[in-house]
């Protein structure tokens, strides 16, 4: 079976690690341990519509920002065991989601730091795929199962006929399963879902 593995918001906490940066740079009071009740940065709250999010984010890039993200405790034990369950395809919408006239060094500090983040974590980057059009990518790779935190990629998956666990955090919604849609609250959740996908 092959799995999509999103990152920001399932194994790496861009949340603790950009919110830790506004703080400390412009001033916001967010909550580096509390995930947002919304998905987009710049409705975060707490000083953050204040900031000028192109320039903070173009800033946080250049520093280095992916490439220290904390991991979500316990992710480099999942995806471990993750590969060996299935074919993991990590996938990830950085460069869709900040492409937003950034230079094409801007975008290859993302790549690099992103690679070095898996690397420094013990896990596989011979897999790793940058796109933002997720749902057109499983088709095309022949994948089954997302695993996945924003719930419009699960939507849009579901209606395709293809499975998602999503990862429960406060920005994507009902607690309760949809179709083809499956709510994990830890990692165990999810590779008991995958054994149970891949019967």
């Amino acid at each position: 079976m092959r799995v999509l593995l999103d990152m920001d918001g399932v194994i790496a906490n861009f949340h603790a690690g950009f919110a830790t940066y506004l703080n400390k740079v412009h001033g916001c009071t967010l909550d580096p341990t509390t995930p947002p009740v919304n998905y987009p940065f710049d409705e975060w709250g707490h000083g953050v519509d204040d900031v000028d999010m192109k320039t903070a984010s173009h800033d946080w890039i250049s520093k280095g920002g992916f490439a220290r993200l904390p991991a979500f405790d316990g992710a480099e034990e999942f995806v471990e065991q993750l590969n060996e369950l299935c074919n993991v395809h990590i996938v990830t919408a950085r460069i869709g989601d900040w492409d937003r006239g950034f230079t094409a060094d801007i975008k290859d500090t993302i790549k690099s730091d992103t690679i070095a983040w898996l690397e420094k974590h013990g896990m596989p980057t011979n897999q790793l795929f940058f796109t933002h059009e997720k749902v057109p990518f499983c088709y095309e790779h022949g994948i089954s199962v997302l695993i996945e935190d924003k719930m419009s990629t699960a939507l849009d998956a579901s209606k395709e006929g293809m499975h998602t666990i999503i990862m429960d955090m406060p920005y994507n919604g009902s607690k309760m399963d949809r179709f083809r849609i499956y709510r994990a609250f830890n990692f165990d959740d999810v590779l008991e879902q995958i054994r149970k996908l891949n019967k």
